[in-house]
């Protein structure tokens, strides 16, 4: 009857273990990251003028297109980066 017990304590624990504890938040999901990164980037008036497009996977972002100078390069790239959910900006970006 003991060996019984301990076999459910140690099956419900290692289920515990495996499932999470419940205390850590809920990964963000890939989809609203790049939504809120796209709508961030198109409130810029100077940015939703570029040809610029954002993927996002596992919290990292790649920025895609064309953009005229660098100076919006480096602006675009920092309003992802800060896009909470974003962990690392790839710049796959071109100049016209």
């Amino acid at each position: 009857m003991k060996k019984l017990m301990w076999g459910c304590v140690l099956t419900v624990v290692a289920g515990l273990g495996l499932a999470g504890c419940g205390s850590l938040p809920p990964p963000v999901e890939d989809q609203g990251v790049t939504k809120a990164v796209m709508e961030r980037l198109y409130q810029d008036e100077l940015i939703r003028r570029q040809v610029l497009a954002v993927s996002v996977q596992n919290g990292v972002a790649t920025m895609h297109g064309t953009i005229t100078d660098e100076a919006l390069r480096l602006r675009a790239k920092s309003i992802v980066q800060s896009t909470p959910g974003v962990t690392e900006v790839l710049d796959e970006t071109s100049r016209r």
